[in-house]
């Protein structure tokens, strides 16, 4: 059942209750026109949503009122477990801001941007699965997250991009096929353990200064299995630290901004 549902804006929490055959299931009417998705707003409470299917969302436009993500939660605590997000239309599958965010078994597939984008948020992302994004499967700033036992398939710019004094561990995971597998930049610290790669574009790990603002940052690596073709190649910018198995990988100039424009450290 919904709580307080009100066309497509929500201003209280969220509640979904489906189950495995029989999930509660949003989308459009018409797909060729797309939907505005799900926006929850300023709540204490938090939303839980449970066998959720939600597709086709092109975000909110809406008088003066306009946001990034086909979900959004701002300053509202969520719970998803077992829920599927699939063919976003917007620039951010889920958009999370200034709050706590639980994942756990969901599905993120498809979307031009990033499939969860974070900011100022804490929580885990567990056992979740990420395929077909245009950009970052999980892109956070200023935020403190855990990312365990997930799968990373097709993805178009980093599996998991930590920015802006972020704090972020990430355990157990595997990547198929991405552009770049974990980056940390902008004071932000990693730590990635058992950890498996089959194939990247450019890099498998990359530390770098994007914003001078900021300043370096740091990644440390252990159990780290690569499955693709010669050496994983990795970045570690002057000044920032890479350390893969306990070995520091040597550090260079880089022109960050020149690397941008040539989408090579981001789309």
């Amino acid at each position: 059942y919904w709580r307080d549902w009100s066309s497509d804006v929500c201003s209280s929490d969220l509640v979904a209750e489906g189950a495995l055959g029989k999930p509660v299931v949003l989308g459009p009417r018409d797909e060729a026109q797309g939907w505005g998705g799900v926006q929850v707003l300023g709540t204490g409470v938090p939303s839980t949503l449970a066998w959720l299917e939600v597709s086709g969302m092109t975000a909110l436009d809406r008088g003066g009122w306009q946001s990034s993500g086909g979900m959004t939660f701002l300053r509202s605590p969520v719970t998803m477990t077992e829920c599927t997000l699939r063919k976003a239309r917007c620039e951010d599958s889920i958009n999370v801001f200034g709050t706590s965010l639980h994942a756990e078994r969901c599905v993120f597939d498809g979307g031009p941007s990033d499939l969860i984008d974070g900011d100022f948020i804490t929580g885990e992302v567990i056992g979740c699965t990420f395929r077909n994004s245009g950009e970052d499967a999980i892109d956070v700033s200023g935020s403190q997250l855990q990312v365990r036992d997930c799968v990373f398939e097709a993805i178009g710019d980093k599996c998991v991009s930590v920015g802006e004094d972020s704090r972020v561990a990430v355990q157990g995971c595997k990547v198929t096929s991405a552009s770049i597998g974990i980056a940390a930049k902008d004071r932000s610290e990693v730590t990635v353990s058992s950890f498996a790669m089959a194939s990247v574009e450019h890099y498998a790990f990359a530390v770098y200064v994007k914003k001078p603002e900021f300043g370096p940052s740091r990644m440390a690596v252990n159990e780290f299995q690569w499955t693709g073709a010669g050496r994983a190649a990795m970045l570690a910018q002057t000044g920032c630290e890479l350390r893969v198995q306990g070995a520091l990988v040597p550090t260079e100039e880089v022109d960050v901004e020149a690397l941008y424009r040539a989408k090579v450290l981001g789309k």
